[in-house]
């Protein structure tokens, strides 16, 4: 049974099948040997190469996902109970750490210097506020005074005390 001479469709679309290597392979068989003896059919395959290398050049690249570590269910495991075992550790620290003993306003143990102290400074304060209600008031030397001598008690730099000084 003789084949009668392929048309240009039908040879593009064997040279298509043969580069994609999609023919049977006595189609593949007979399409070589009309290879050997036809010129059109041959250059059908050479603009078919170049078809497809430029569609596979025109496609974007895809990258590799990049390589990520895989956690299985033991490594989650291993990080809970490490997170399960330093709260109990933190747990027995908290209870088992000696209890602070300083004198503050957090425990209610404060020493008497520690109130004097504080006594001292509400009533300096007090004064200064009233000295700068009645600034022509006796007093306002007094405080003044007072502020400067708790200055150098407290150390307190004189450059925060110079608007008082000034009044």
């Amino acid at each position: 049974m003789e084949s009668e001479p392929a048309k240009p469709n039908d040879l593009q679309w064997l040279a298509s099948l043969y580069v994609l290597g999609e023919m049977h392979a006595d189609e593949q068989a007979r399409f070589e040997e009309l290879l050997a003896v036809d010129q059109t059919a041959r250059e059908a395959v050479a603009e078919a190469v170049a078809l497809f290398e430029a569609v596979r050049l025109a496609r974007p690249q895809r990258r590799p996902p990049a390589a990520s570590p895989k956690i299985g269910r033991a490594s989650y495991r291993l990080v809970a109970l490490a997170a399960s075992l330093l709260l109990v550790i933190g747990v027995i620290w908290k209870a088992w750490s000696p209890k602070s003993t300083a004198p503050g306003p957090l425990n209610g143990s404060a020493s008497t210097t520690q109130l004097e102290d504080e006594a001292a400074v509400a009533q300096a304060w007090a004064q200064l506020r009233q000295s700068q209600e009645n600034p022509n008031d006796a007093g306002e030397e007094a405080s003044a005074d007072l502020a400067v001598e708790m200055s150098v008690e407290n150390d307190i730099p004189a450059w925060m005390l110079a608007a008082f000084e000034e009044e």
